[in-house]
């Protein structure tokens, strides 16, 4: 289902929260690929230390997310995306 011009809710949380760093990364010359935000997202839930219900829920979004739509936002340049905001939670 679309949420705030993305996918899904949980594609628009990844470009949410991560799409600071995202802009920074590009600025600093690494490519912002699908694999690369699909990497970053996953070693965030592995971070977390969680297990049982709460680590099978995080896990079963991650595989909700449109890691292709992210990238391709970015595939412009830094300059050419706005990372969503809070406000359009």
């Amino acid at each position: 289902m679309p949420y705030n011009g993305w996918k899904n809710k949980e594609t628009w949380l990844v470009a949410l929260w991560l799409g600071g760093m995202f802009i920074s990364d590009q600025e600093d010359g690494i490519e912002v690929t699908q694999e690369y935000i699909k990497d970053i997202a996953g070693d965030l839930v592995d971070s977390a230390k969680l297990d049982g219900f709460l680590l099978d829920i995080l896990n079963g979004s991650l595989y909700e997310i449109d890691y292709e739509e992210i990238a391709k936002a970015y595939s412009d340049g830094p300059s050419q995306i706005e990372a969503p905001s809070a406000k359009e939670a």
